[in-house]
């Protein structure tokens, strides 16, 4: 093989398209239990006289469980909590389905999520006002950006802005999507 020599040009010639990588979607918060996937595992912190089963069985929107969260009100809540943060993108927003837990329609309820602003320190979003909510499923889908949440989110905070003790509410399907 002396005097053999090898001309790399042509494989140099067309490179790979440098796309744009993908939006990295987190999997789903809660789907008959929260997420346990190294990296997204979602659990629930009860304040207050609040208190959540993440496993009820009494009745599913999907599956054969929902969170059942009861004793809601004012400095009573559940923070959902994530050991990682992950990055807002354009359009995303979170998708659950809920219903009321009883025959008693439940008010007053909000959403705030909770994580990191671009420099790292704590944040919270504006607080999202629910629609009432009746004893039949529905499904709600809240938009992140609107709702001036932290550049990073690791927190989703349920409570009630009543002093009253609101009716036990069921989630269930709880995701980040995209549009």
């Amino acid at each position: 093989m002396a005097n053999v020599s090898f001309d790399a040009e042509a494989q140099f010639v067309t490179f790979p398209d440098l796309a744009p990588s993908p939006v990295w979607v987190p999997p789903a918060v809660y789907t008959d239990g929260f997420c346990a996937i190294p990296g997204s595992q979602w659990v629930a912190v009860p304040s207050g006289d609040a208190t959540v089963d993440p496993g009820y069985t009494g009745d599913a929107y999907a599956g054969t469980a929902s969170l059942k969260i009861a004793g809601l009100r004012a400095s009573a809540g559940v923070s959902c909590n994530c050991q990682s943060s992950f990055y807002v993108s354009d359009g995303q927003f979170l998708t659950f389905a809920i219903k009321a837990g009883t025959a008693a329609a439940v008010n007053n309820l909000a959403i705030t999520f909770g994580g990191y602003d671009g420099a790292g320190a704590p944040a919270m979003s504006t607080g999202v006002v629910l629609p009432t909510i009746s004893d039949t499923w529905r499904i709600l889908r809240i938009p992140l950006q609107p709702a001036r949440t932290p550049v990073r989110i690791n927190q989703i905070l349920i409570e009630s802005t009543s002093s009253e003790a609101a009716a036990p509410v069921l989630l269930d399907s709880i995701e980040f999507s995209q549009p």
